[in-house]
């Protein structure tokens, strides 16, 4: 399972909470066509 960090918030303590909870992706503030990117990249994967 690929998991997706969103938050409303940015920056590095953020990218640092990625790292820590062992997510694939951090996506700060809500960008439907991130979104869409990412979940199809991880569909196509593995």
């Amino acid at each position: 399972m690929h998991v997706v960090l969103h938050s409303s918030l940015s920056g590095v303590f953020n990218e640092a909470m990625v790292k820590k909870v062992g997510a694939d992706q951090f996506i700060a503030k809500f960008h439907p066509d991130e979104l869409v990117s990412a979940v199809q990249k991880w569909m196509t994967t593995d």
